[in-house]
């Protein structure tokens, strides 16, 4: 009896290479349902039937399906499988949010530290562009936890500077990000940089520009560690 089950399972995988071969769409669909009966993996059977239709050109509907098979196999923390389907979808929808939010956390799960920050870093000029300062702060805040506060300078830098230019009036967020970015700067015995932050401050609102020298006298004070 294995034996039948295992020939049927077998030519049901012919069947359906065979049907897309054809170019016949429900065919192959009606097969995958078949077939899908005796996956044991619910995000593999996803996966599958999004590659089904991704070859009969319905992307839509192919990206909707590797969508739910990733959530599934990070859910289930098959954090590899799941990895690889986000960075497929993440160059079939460049610039989305929710993907790389979710390539970010992945990595950082699985201590890749480079994908880490090669995502961090591209969500982070989506969440400056848009102005989505408290998103922008949590993900810093989350990168920081892993790589260390001067490695993410230039972040804190450019979201201070677009807060400053764009949205002055959140003095909260902009006096956090200067600080930090100042902070970050001083760590890293970045001096060139410290000065043209101060020197782009002073030109862009003079009350940022008192802060900015209240935190450099204050941080250079600080021991370092």
């Amino acid at each position: 009896m294995r034996q039948v089950a295992s020939d049927k399972y077998t030519i049901a995988w012919f069947k359906l290479a065979e049907c897309i071969a054809r170019g016949e769409r429900e065919k192959a669909l009606g097969v995958y349902r078949l077939l899908s009966h005796s996956l044991e993996d619910p995000a593999f059977a996803l996966q599958l039937e999004g590659d089904i239709l991704w070859a009969f050109n319905d992307s839509s509907g192919a990206i909707a399906r590797y969508r739910d098979a990733a959530q599934l196999y990070h859910k289930s923390s098959n954090y590899r499988h799941a990895a690889g389907l986000y960075e497929q979808l993440a160059l079939l929808v460049p610039h989305n949010i929710q993907i790389l939010t979710a390539l970010v956390t992945i990595y950082k799960s699985l201590a890749l530290i480079p994908s880490m920050m090669h995502h961090g870093l591209a969500l982070s000029t989506l969440f400056i562009a848009q102005k989505r300062y408290d998103d922008l702060l949590n993900l810093l805040i989350s990168l920081e936890e892993i790589v260390g506060l001067s490695a993410l300078s230039a972040e804190y830098t450019k979201g201070c500077i677009n807060i400053i230019e764009y949205a002055p009036e959140l003095v909260d967020h902009g006096s956090h990000f200067l600080r930090k970015a100042i902070q970050s700067l001083l760590q890293a015995n970045n001096y060139d940089q410290l000065t043209l932050l101060v020197s782009t401050v002073h030109a862009l609102h003079s009350s940022y520009h008192q802060d900015a020298l209240s935190y450099i006298q204050e941080l250079s004070k600080e021991p370092t560690l």
